[in-house]
Parts: structure tokens; sequence; C-alpha cells
């Protein structure tokens, strides 16, 4: 959607996180007319942020419209011809609520399958094990999808909300991808079913809370004392030269201590809230 007035180019753009767009502007194009110029929702002119609440794909001979919010939508095009979508009605989004079954990596400090009653940042845990994980986890729910969710010409999406750091979703065993930036949502209308649906979020975090957990156990190697900079390891302890175990219980080893037991936590896991949305398409 552009405009052109008095040699002026003017055009929004919305840019997610992480992202970046090429505009190319063609020498002696011919303008196109089903150019929008102006798009209004219930009469009112929508000048920011319309990428949230109607998405236009200018194809050759038609416009497609993508629909995520309830409303009437009109759309002014280059040769001034109105283009009315009539009321769209979305019906409610699909909040989901309650608890989730999480299996951790083994062999990292958390227990290997642990029920959480509420999503909540693993940081903030009760459970030592957990508060300082890092790795991935497996977040496993069984969802109930109604009928009305399910209609021609709509398209469902699911939103994990606030994820950190990185997801891989799956739907009923079909692996949809990796979310590794917002919004954490993908659509699943040809994977998801009426009723039951088995929803997988495998998510991963940083190594810093692994690191500043194992920085309130006792040493297991011999650091330099200089300061003003991070501490350097002296030597290679003998026991990771000899493949074992730290004798002290440490799940991580570095030549470098830039983290401390005090250092506050980074927020890790799936934190939501997760629910499912419906789009509608239409052809204007």
């Amino acid at each position: 959607m552009y405009s052109e007035e008095n040699n002026i180019t003017s055009l929004p753009i919305q840019l997610e996180a992480f992202e970046s767009v090429f505009i190319i502007f063609r020498p002696n194009a011919m303008p196109e007319k089903n150019r929008l110029t102006k798009i209004s929702l219930n009469n009112n002119p929508v000048s920011k942020n319309s990428g949230s609440k109607i998405q236009i794909n200018n194809k050759e001979n038609y416009l497609e419209s993508l629909i995520f919010q309830s409303g009437a939508y009109t759309l002014i095009t280059a040769d001034n011809n109105e283009r009315k979508t009539g009321m769209v009605q979305l019906p409610e989004p699909l909040q989901i609520n309650g608890s989730w079954g999480v299996q951790f990596t083994p062999g990292w400090g958390a227990p290997s399958s642990i029920q959480f009653p509420e999503l909540i940042p693993w940081n903030k845990h009760a459970e030592k094990g957990i508060r300082y994980f890092s790795g991935k986890a497996t977040y496993r729910k069984k969802i109930m999808i109604p009928e009305d969710m399910l209609t021609k010409n709509q398209l469902l999406f699911l939103d994990l909300g606030e994820v950190e750091v990185i997801a891989r979703v799956k739907l009923n065993g079909k692996d949809l991808g990796i979310l590794w930036k917002k919004p954490y949502n993908v659509d699943v209308t040809t994977i998801v079913q009426e009723g039951e649906n088995l929803l997988e979020v495998m998510v991963v975090n940083l190594w810093p809370n692994r690191l500043i957990g194992d920085a309130n156990l006792p040493e297991d190697c011999n650091w330099s004392s200089e300061t003003g900079v991070p501490a350097n390891l002296t030597e290679y302890p003998k026991w990771m030269i000899e493949n074992k175990p730290s004798p002290t219980g440490r799940f991580t080893f570095s030549i470098i201590k830039v983290w401390s037991k005090d250092d506050p936590l980074r927020k890790s896991g799936l934190l939501g809230p997760v629910q499912f949305y419906s789009v509608t398409r239409m052809i204007l």
C-alpha cells in the first residue's frame, strides 16, 4: 500500500523483530490498478499497525485479504474503487490454560519429567535443577479444538506468546519448524483437527543459568587472581584430563570464569500465553 502526491511516494512499513525488507522502485513502472492507497476499519482510517488487523496479498487480478481482527474493512485502490469485506466476525481466541507435562534432557540437573501446574519461567521454579537448567525441555499437552474454529475460508494459527529462547513446534506428530523470534506463531490450519490434538513444544535456552548454578558449588579448578578481567584457568584439572565427572558435582567446564553465583538468572522456557486464533481469508 502506497500513495504518490507532489512527487513524493509514501508507504507504511511494518517490521517484526529482526526483520528487514527490500523496497524496489522500478523506473517507468505503470501504476497497478489494484494498488491500495487507503484502508479503513469500521469507517476509521487504519494508519498504524494495519498488518495486525488485515494483511493484503496483491495478486494479478484480485486482492487476497487475511483478516486478524473482527470488523468491516474498506479498501481504496489506485483507480478509486472501493472493495468492502462486509462485517467479519472472528471467534474468540482459544486460551490454553492449565498444566503441562515437561521433560528435561537428562543428565543436566533437572528431573527427567515433571508437571507444571501453569507456565512459569524455569529461573523462578522452586526446584534448583530446573532453576539452573540450561538445555532442551519438551512441553506436552492435549488440546481440544472446537468445531467453530475450523470453518471454510478460515485459517487457524498457534501463538506461543513469549519464548525464551528458541522453540520447535509439533502438532499431532507433524513438525512445524523452529520459531526463533517474535511473533512466535505458526499456521496450523492443515494439521489441526476437531477435538483432541497433541501439542509439543521443545524449548532451548541459553548457557548462563547452568554456569551460574555451578558457581554456587565448591571450586574444582585453579584460577588466576588477576582483577579487572574474567578469571582464567591456570591449568587443566586432573578430573577433566582423565574424562571423569567433576568432584564437586558441577555440570559445566570453562577455561574463563565469566559468571558468578550472584549474577541474575536469564528468563527461560515457554512463558505464554499460548493460544489458538482464527484468521479469515477473503478474495476481493
